[in-house]
């Protein structure tokens, strides 16, 4: 039980790591602006139904 938790809490760190390695080259490859610019332009952040 105590070497499952162990590798469940393992798996789970290197799951968190890898997200936020993704997420901060997403984010420095494209910036919020020009996200924001771009959700502008195609206006579906507006969009009601």
């Amino acid at each position: 039980m105590f070497d499952s938790s162990i590798g469940l809490l393992l798996v789970l760190a290197l799951f968190a790591c890898a997200a936020l390695a993704v997420s901060t080259r997403y984010r420095t490859d494209h910036p919020l602006a020009d996200l924001m610019r771009w959700a502008q332009a195609h206006d579906w952040l507006h969009h009601r139904h």
